[in-house]
């Protein structure tokens, strides 16, 4: 299993909600997250969370979009250690903390 050791503070991270019966760009647009812009408890708290989705992430992929089930998608690319990932995350797996992330990212 892969895992991100740390979230350099040149990351980025691009969380979208895709999906659905109907496309809603406005909700369902991508939200930046800069790691710079965070707090090192924020950092370590986005960096466990992404950890966790990892090791869920195989027996639950392969349900994102299906029956027009919307799902979360991260694209991580953690800057100075090169490791780019992409996460599909179905909405009705979803941890609250990748909820949260994604709403607080649109403010």
């Amino acid at each position: 299993m892969q895992t991100l050791t740390v979230l350099d503070q040149n990351a980025v991270i691009l969380v979208s909600r895709e999906g659905g019966i109907a496309f809603m760009p406005k909700l369902n647009g991508a939200r930046r997250i800069e790691a710079a812009q965070m707090s090192d408890d924020k950092r370590a708290v986005v960096c466990q969370l992404i950890n966790h989705m990892l090791s869920c992430t195989p027996t639950t992929q392969a349900q994102a979009g299906s029956g027009d089930q919307r799902y979360y998608k991260l694209n991580i690319n953690s800057g100075e250690r090169c490791q780019d990932l992409e996460l599909i995350v179905p909405e009705a797996a979803a941890p609250q903390e990748l909820v949260n992330l994604w709403k607080d990212a649109g403010q």
